[in-house]
């Protein structure tokens, strides 16, 4: 856990630090970079990834989600996938979110995608 160069004041943690807060692998969190666009980490002076305290926040709130058995793909999903699960939205990949909601599905993970 750092200061920010470019943002003085707002705290960063490196990668080791928020697999050890979030309880999410290393591994997982490069792998959801690439492919979902989150994290969006910031580099430190060595090329390290930082991750800022709000980034933290959400990746926590992501863990639950998942350990209540959401797919990560649901969660964290790529822009399109998000854009898809904001309310409002028709469909949520190729079900309708009526349906859904009728049926007693849980679409509390889609407020918090939306705020992502």
């Amino acid at each position: 856990m750092n200061l920010s160069d470019d943002n003085p004041g707002q705290l960063q943690f490196s990668i080791a630090a928020v697999e050890r807060d979030t309880g999410i692998g290393k591994d997982t969190l490069r792998v959801w970079e690439r492919r979902y666009g989150f994290p969006q980490p910031g580099r430190d002076n060595f090329g390290e990834r930082t991750y800022p305290l709000s980034q933290v926040e959400k990746l926590r709130m992501v863990k639950r989600l998942l350990d209540a058995g959401h797919r990560p793909g649901h969660i964290v999903g790529t822009q399109e996938q998000r854009r898809d699960l904001r309310p409002g939205a028709e469909r949520l990949h190729g079900r309708d979110i009526a349906c859904r909601q009728e049926r007693g599905g849980d679409t509390s993970a889609r407020a918090f995608v939306a705020a992502i």
